[in-house]
């Protein structure tokens, strides 16, 4: 993490420095890498070493979140296919293991209920996080039957933040590669 770390400040003082050539080797293009700089320049005052390191920290939980959300939607679809004739909301209750019991799952129960269904780990993981989204470890049926409702909704984070993101993601990819 400190290499990480001594690297992103690298990089931050060739920015500071006006120096391009960190750039011109990167893999990423000049509209992505003036995303990036907006992305890392909130204000528009220049990037500061603060927001230069908090950015690349916001720039991957804005992915994650990104993942999260897509993929725990997509997972919804897939229950929803695989239960069949099943109510999702009849399946979360057997998970509880009562028919009628409609406590909060916890993470174990939902995990066991997903793997019953065939679910892989990575789609259980991803659900998982998606559907518990103030991380207790309990998902409501209430926080439940909302997410569900939103399965084949459009997605709720900005697709141009996001971008801004990925691309400060690539440049992180690069640097890792070079250092």
């Amino acid at each position: 993490f400190i290499r990480k770390q001594r690297t992103f400040l690298g990089l931050f003082v060739g920015f500071s420095a006006g120096a391009t050539d960190v750039m011109a080797k990167s893999v990423i293009s000049d509209n992505e890498i003036e995303g990036a700089y907006f992305f890392l320049d909130p204000n528009e005052d220049g990037i500061s070493e603060e927001e230069f390191v908090s950015g690349f920290e916001r720039a991957r939980k804005t992915r994650r979140v990104a993942l999260v959300e897509t993929e725990g939607r997509h997972c919804l679809r897939k229950l929803v296919e695989a239960l069949g004739e099943k109510s999702v909301l009849e399946w979360f209750c057997e998970c509880n293991g009562e028919p009628d019991n409609d406590e909060p799952l916890d993470v174990e129960e939902l995990r066991a209920g997903l793997k019953k269904l065939g679910f892989r780990k990575k789609g259980v993981m991803l659900l998982q996080e998606y559907l518990d989204q103030d991380g207790d470890g309990d998902i409501d049926v209430d926080a439940f039957k909302a997410l569900l409702e939103l399965r084949d909704e459009p997605p709720t984070f900005d697709k141009d933040e996001l971008a801004a993101a990925e691309s400060i993601g690539k440049l992180e990819k690069n640097i890792e590669e070079e250092g």
